[in-house]
């Protein structure tokens, strides 16, 4: 017997598990419910579902995924927990909030966990086909189940407490968005070069992609290259005299973490450290 599985949420992480678990067997996704209706038959009829209510999600379904933005999911879990039940499993995605959010849903009988993909969701088909090999976070009571199902997705599951989830979304920001951020800032420094953005920007990605494959290949420290990993300090100063103001305290913050990457590496000894650092770090006013 398949799982009749609802979806309370009808954007771009509850489309990628709604099409993701439309091809998983022993799972049928059944309704959809959202707030705009529209694009809730949109996804419904991409899966063969339903489209329903909250309620009527809570009162059908086994699986309930609430893919809902942050800021609503504590009222989502109130509005359903009435009509929740023993046997049924609450999941909510976010990466930042805890499991205890779904308390109401608790008292209710139905277990409940918090289950994050690590992943980022820009396109509904290529985030469906990257769930299996991507790592998720679980934390909350149903964690061997939660388990069992990202494995079942492809996925690997790590458990973690609830008292470490700000961090760890913290540090799935600065891979993830910030990454973003540092190629639009790459992007515009290569306009000083007589670059368009766009063109900067594709010149940019295969350099950018070469120091992915690095980090998966090699790891950290070793995958880091550059000026400073080498000890040459000489450029690094050339590049903060050159450098527009507004980048000068990231570009001066990211080298010193830099440098104590490359020592960490073994390729800059103490002097280099203190070469490097003596350039880099802004002199107190």
């Amino acid at each position: 017997m398949d799982v009749d599985v609802g979806i309370i949420g009808a954007g771009l992480v509850g489309s990628a598990l709604a099409l993701k678990l439309q091809r998983q067997p022993g799972y049928a996704v059944r309704m959809i419910a959202n707030r705009s209706r529209d694009k809730a038959e949109s996804l419904a009829s991409r899966v063969g579902a339903v489209v329903g209510t909250n309620q009527a999600i809570a009162q059908t379904c086994e699986l309930i995924l609430i893919t809902t933005p942050d800021r609503v999911i504590a009222a989502v879990a109130q509005e359903i927990a009435a009509d929740c039940h023993a046997g049924q499993i609450v999941v909510h995605c976010s990466g930042s909030l805890k499991a205890d959010i779904l308390e109401p849903v608790r008292r209710n009988g139905a277990l409940t966990v918090s289950v994050h993909p690590l992943q980022p969701f820009a396109s509904v088909e290529i985030a469906a086909q990257a769930l299996a090999g991507a790592y998720f976070t679980v934390e909350g009571e149903a964690q061997e189940w939660a388990c069992q199902w990202v494995r079942e997705l492809g996925g690997t599951a790590r458990v973690i407490r609830a008292d470490q989830k700000t961090l760890y979304h913290a540090a799935a920001c600065v891979a993830a968005n910030y990454l973003v951020v540092l190629a639009a800032i790459a992007a515009d420094l290569l306009t000083y070069s007589g670059f368009e953005r766009e063109e900067g920007l594709a010149a940019l990605l295969p350099l950018m992609q070469g120091s992915l494959d690095n980090l998966a290949g090699a790891g950290l420290p070793q995958a880091l290259t550059g000026p400073i990993p080498r000890g040459d300090a000489d450029i690094v100063a050339a590049h903060l005299r050159a450098m527009p103001p507004e980048y000068l305290p990231l570009y001066r913050q990211l080298g010193v973490y830099a440098v104590e990457l490359g020592v960490e590496k073994k390729t800059i000894g103490e002097e280099a450290r203190r070469q490097l650092r003596e350039i880099l770090v802004e002199p107190e006013q």
